[in-house]
């Protein structure tokens, strides 16, 4: 599926969208603020069998970098480990 944008919220986990929305306007849609945000980025490698996802970058819209520990607990979620 190729590179994919994600949000990581505080308190909610993960949202992973298409490339063409900005991180800004999914921030607005889901009805958040740059407060609720953990960090921001892309993932590659997310819904490719055998591949675990990888984190990286930085929203340039919010100004919110990925953190080292995103692509492991993009991870954990995905293997139902909370």
């Amino acid at each position: 599926m190729g590179q994919m944008k994600y949000i990581r919220l505080r308190d909610e986990g993960f949202v992973i969208f298409e490339q063409h929305i900005q991180h800004s306007d999914m921030l607005e849609m889901l009805a958040k603020t740059r407060a609720d945000v953990r960090s921001a980025g892309f993932v590659s490698g997310f819904f490719e069998e055998g591949y675990e996802p990888k984190c990286n970058g930085e929203s340039v819209s919010l100004g919110i970098s990925s953190r080292a520990d995103d692509s492991d607990a993009l991870n954990r979620r995905m293997n139902g480990y909370v």
